[in-house]
């Protein structure tokens, strides 16, 4: 071996760039497996547990409440997948919502192995306090710019960055942020553990009336629902 080693010397730039073709590669796959859609690993959700969140105080509704379609997302503000649904069904829950043909509930689910979800979630909801108006704007970037402030440290400022194209009164949401960071931290890890304990342990998670569906299916879900309930 140390002769054929010796004798076809290896160009270390060569094997440098192999190597970097073999890592890029590798994060390609992840990346698409973190955004390509897979099938629920429930077929519903737990009975009582959204109800264990909304004790928590961990949901935020939108719509009528005796709108015959109850929706539920959970959602990690870090999560790939959690972008790319986002980005293909907002448009349409706003749409329903606005019809009046469905409630539409969704909870922050932030991923003990995503360090900055904790942080969007607070600066997100803190949104929701500020200007309310500019949540979905809020939300539609912080999805958009995860590359932004994923990895920064600390990532308040990263966050605030980001969402700071949106016209957001970022000063404001700063205050609420000191305020109330620390008691919104220890309600997401609630959550977490209350999911964790239903076996709700992955994002996104999306229901139609309590049955788990995968995202791309999430309107004709939702339609095929709204007839048999006519």
């Amino acid at each position: 071996m140390k002769k054929l080693i010796a004798r076809f010397p290896i160009d270390p730039y060569f094997l440098a760039g192999i190597v970097a073709i073999l890592a890029a590669g590798l994060f390609y796959r992840a990346q698409l497996g973190a955004t390509t859609p897979r099938a629920p690993a429930l077929a519903s959700l737990p009975a009582g547990f959204t109800q264990a969140l909304d004790t928590l105080g961990a949901g935020r509704s939108e719509g009528r409440p005796g709108a015959p379609v109850h929706v539920v997302e959970l959602f990690d503000y870090q999560c790939p997948a959690c972008a790319a649904a986002h980005e293909k069904t907002a448009a349409a829950i706003s749409r329903l919502v606005e019809a009046g043909s469905i409630r539409y509930t969704s909870y922050d689910l932030p991923l003990p192995n995503h360090a900055n979800a904790i942080p969007a979630s607070v600066v997100a909801n803190c949104v929701a306090d500020e200007a309310p108006a500019k949540l979905a704007a809020v939300r539609r970037r912080l999805f958009a710019s995860q590359a932004a402030w994923e990895q920064a440290y600390p990532a308040e400022p990263a966050l605030l960055g980001a969402i700071g194209a949106t016209g957001v009164d970022t000063a404001a949401v700063r205050g609420c942020v000191e305020r109330t960071g620390p008691d919104r931290a220890a309600l997401y890890r609630k959550t977490w553990a209350a999911s964790r304990a239903a076996g709700v342990t992955f994002t996104p998670a999306w229901s139609v009336n309590g049955k788990v569906v995968p995202w791309p299916a999430l309107e004709e879900a939702i339609q095929a629902t709204l007839q048999s309930s006519r």
